[in-house]
């Protein structure tokens, strides 16, 4: 069956939309699938509204990711149509549905989590502050002149959108064409994709980009100051930080601590400076 990818990666936009405390994202995966499902089942409403019912069952994941979810779905939801004639297979075919689904589901979840949320959201936050740290705009110099700097500011808010979107995009598209071609053997596409090393490299990347902030950030807030005791306390609590946070995660203490001990430690350093 032809599928138009566009229409479904568009719906599936909305799919947080629909959003419920009891069971998640079903709403939203059923809105996405529908035009799926009725052009399947169309005339056998029977089993059109088993579809419907199936679709509605729990379900929850990465909402940029959702699209490998939706490609194998829709290859499950054609085998079962090939088979609703014999009612035998068609059940087994179901179960069989239903594990793909959640197991799918909370692949994606776990892959999508650790991609966008936790290294390509920070990766784009710190190319905006590194395109503004290059147009010399520092938010706590009393001296900056706004309408100078707009520019400069527009150009590192829109970097950071692209450095996010664009992989955004790729990857629901991709992922829709991958899992809807693919099968259990190479789970739907997913082992398709290195994706420890995307993340790896993203990582990295993002260390790259912190580090020149970092050393361009020093260098600014000392350039023409005398090396002297506060300065050295200074450097000292900062390296101390970054050298426990390695720790605090190895550790698997919340950050909210280091964050409370850097703000009292910093407090106090800043009263009696």
């Amino acid at each position: 069956m032809d599928i138009n990818r566009t229409k479904y990666i568009l719906r599936s936009l909305l799919l947080q939309g629909f959003w419920n405390s009891r069971k998640m994202q079903n709403i939203g995966l059923l809105f996405i699938m529908y035009p799926y499902l009725f052009k399947m089942y169309s005339t056998t409403p029977k089993f059109l509204r088993r579809a419907i019912q199936r679709n509605l069952e729990t379900f929850n994941t990465n909402p940029v990711m959702v699209s490998f979810c939706l490609g194998s779905l829709m290859h499950q939801e054609q085998v079962l149509s090939n088979v609703r004639n014999n009612i035998n297979i068609f059940y087994q075919q179901e179960k069989e549905w239903l594990i793909i689904r959640s197991s799918v589901a909370f692949t994606v979840a776990s892959l999508g989590d650790r991609l966008f949320w936790s290294t390509l959201r920070p990766l784009s936050l710190v190319v905006a502050f590194s395109v503004l740290y290059l147009g010399q705009i520092y938010f706590l110099n009393d001296t900056m002149e706004v309408y100078h700097e707009v520019p400069t500011v527009i150009l590192a808010l829109v970097l950071a959108f692209i450095s996010y979107n664009v992989p955004v995009f790729i990857t629901r598209y991709k992922g829709f064409s991958l899992s809807y071609s693919g099968t259990e053997e190479n789970f739907f596409g997913l082992t398709k994709l290195n994706w420890n090393k995307i993340i790896t490299i993203l990582k990295t990347m993002g260390q790259v980009f912190t580090l020149f902030l970092f050393i361009y950030g020093m260098y600014f807030h000392f350039a023409g100051s005398t090396i002297d005791v506060n300065i050295i306390t200074k450097i000292s609590i900062l390296a101390a930080f970054i050298m426990l946070s390695v720790f605090i995660k190895k550790w698997d203490v919340p950050n909210i601590y280091l964050y409370l001990g850097s703000v009292l430690v910093f407090t106090v350093v800043a009263l009696f400076s």
